[in-house]
């Protein structure tokens, strides 16, 4: 796969994860019946901050790797407080959590990726 279509594809997976973030009801937007409230659900935030920490790393976008790991970090933690602002999302820190436990471990599989990538070269 092409670096640029790599980003491409990384740059809209991000667009699309904002926007399932600040829904109101993202379970809704695929005909999915909400689950009970209170419930704390570590593993989609998790699963959806793996993918993007793993493309941005894969995606070698221009610029410092740790400026890129900042901007993942700031933004794991800003669309979390984000959502008190849309109505019937609150603000998690389960969540927070949940998000940089799931760019760390993205990005360590999209490093070990390149690295795979790299010595078979």
């Amino acid at each position: 796969m092409t670096p640029l279509l790599l980003r491409w594809i990384a740059a809209l997976y991000w667009i699309a994860l904002t926007v399932l973030l600040l829904a109101p009801d993202p379970w809704g937007l695929f005909g999915i019946r909400h689950p009970p409230a209170g419930g704390w659900f570590f593993g989609p935030h998790f699963g959806c901050f793996v993918l993007l920490g793993g493309l941005v790393c894969c995606a070698r976008f221009p610029g410092r790797p740790t400026a890129w790991a900042g901007a993942l970090v700031g933004y794991a933690v800003a669309v979390e407080f984000a959502q008190a602002l849309v109505p019937t999302r609150t603000v998690q820190w389960q969540d927070v959590t949940a998000n940089l436990a799931g760019l760390a471990c993205g990005a360590l599989i999209g490093w070990a990726a390149l690295r795979v990538r790299t010595d078979s070269h």
